[in-house]
């Protein structure tokens, strides 16, 4: 394969990689495969053919030169690769993976280095030749196989098992415990109606830490609670308000149709009475 690259210039970018390090590695993998068929070599142990064993121990030779000053060759050009060392390596990458997600039917928010696929958080460091998902390293950094390794991910998440009722028996303990805390705090009762969903994962989060319940789980969870049950548990009703206070902070959740809604607090209350959010 002829050397179109200059001997010491730097190759960036995706469009770099596609153009000059592709063709080199495929054609690479083309003569591992033809050396790959030569393994029937072994049967001669039992075989002994000499003819046979002649010729494909010249063709394994001569392949294996081949194969070789073809990795060699490859490898000081990639020596010379840089995915993204600047800003126009940034935004190409970005390019390629937006658009690699709008074919995937991927729903992505954000920009370069951070982005969002809800429930999961992905950031971008190219720096350091890595991309984490949900605070899971992936070490491929081609924009199209982080997306796969994405929409894998999301169903994975779906296809956990969840138990809604002990998540809102969970929710129930917490909205309690809080309540109760602000009516020996002096606060009224009709004050304390509203809690705030980020002071309510704090307490369910303190069983396995941040790191291990993170603020993106917690919101997949409200996701699927609200999706696959009625709200209902022990004769008290759930109800997620976007309701913004003081110290309420908002979850960004998807209705059941898709579009996202910001919630900030819970109330519970007896079913069948008066309330509203």
């Amino acid at each position: 394969m002829e050397d179109n690259q200059d001997s010491g210039t730097m190759i960036t970018g995706l469009s770099g990689f596609t153009e000059n390090m592709a063709p080199r590695l495929a054609e690479l993998a083309k003569a591992l495969e033809r050396l790959g068929r030569l393994k029937s070599v072994g049967r001669q142990v039992e075989l002994l053919h000499p003819g046979e064993i002649d010729k494909q121990l010249q063709e394994a030779f001569a392949l294996c030169g081949q194969a070789g000053e073809m990795a060699r060759a490859a490898r000081e050009m990639f020596s010379l690769f840089r995915l993204a060392p600047d800003e126009e390596g940034q935004r190409e990458w970005e390019k390629v993976f937006l658009q690699r997600c709008r074919e995937a039917k991927v729903a992505v928010e954000g920009e370069f280095p951070a982005y969002r696929v809800f429930p999961i958080d992905i950031r971008v460091d190219l720096a350091h030749d890595q991309v984490i998902v949900n605070k899971r390293v992936v070490r491929t950094l081609h924009p199209g196989a982080v997306v796969q390794r994405i929409v894998r991910e999301i169903e994975r998440l779906h296809g956990e098992r969840f138990n809604a009722n002990q998540f809102m028996q969970a929710l129930i303990r917490a909205y309690d415990l809080l309540a109760y805390e602000a009516l020996n705090a002096g606060r009224k009762k009709e004050e304390t109606k509203h809690q705030p969903l980020k002071r309510i994962y704090d307490i369910l989060a303190l069983r396995t830490g941040a790191s291990g319940y993170t603020q993106s789980q917690f919101a997949f969870d409200i996701f699927r609670l609200r999706r696959e049950a009625d709200l209902v548990a022990n004769g008290r009703h759930l109800l997620f308000s976007t309701t913004r206070q003081a110290g309420f902070k908002g979850f960004e959740i998807p209705k059941a149709a898709g579009q996202p809604e910001t919630l900030a607090s819970l109330e519970i209350a007896p079913v069948g009475s008066d309330y509203h959010g």
